[in-house]
């Protein structure tokens, strides 16, 4: 009977486990995903500074900083709103004055993609 019980609260506590993840990993993809877009100066016109940092910390809330991966696109979500922030002065100008700020901006836009997607396959 006692090890009925420990079966069925081990399994309990593996589905609970099992629902935090996934939650966890809605969570991210939806900050992540909002972040790209809000972040693409190829879909915005102008972009929403305040709206970018209340998604970067939505995203930072949900990532471990002892998981390697996560630290790494913990970093890159760091840096786009950097590259951003040294972009908006740029963005309306003519593409020869804002070219450097927009590579740097794409490439850190690229591999917040690029780890994001690492995070969300496991």
């Amino acid at each position: 009977m006692n090890s009925e019980r420990q079966k069925i609260a081990h399994q309990v506590n593996a589905e609970h486990q099992s629902q935090a993840s996934r939650k966890r990993a809605d969570i991210l993809l939806e900050a992540i995903s909002e972040l790209l877009t809000e972040t693409d100066p190829q879909v915005k016109g102008t972009f929403d500074y305040g709206r970018v940092v209340s998604l970067i910390h939505r995203a930072q809330l949900v990532l471990s900083h002892d998981d390697q991966e996560e630290a790494a696109l913990n970093d890159a979500i760091n840096r786009l709103g950097l590259a951003l922030q040294n972009y908006i002065p740029y963005h309306q100008r003519p593409a020869r004055e804002r070219l450097d700020q927009l590579s740097a901006m794409l490439r850190v836009h690229a591999d917040v993609a690029t780890l994001a997607g690492k995070v969300l396959r496991r």
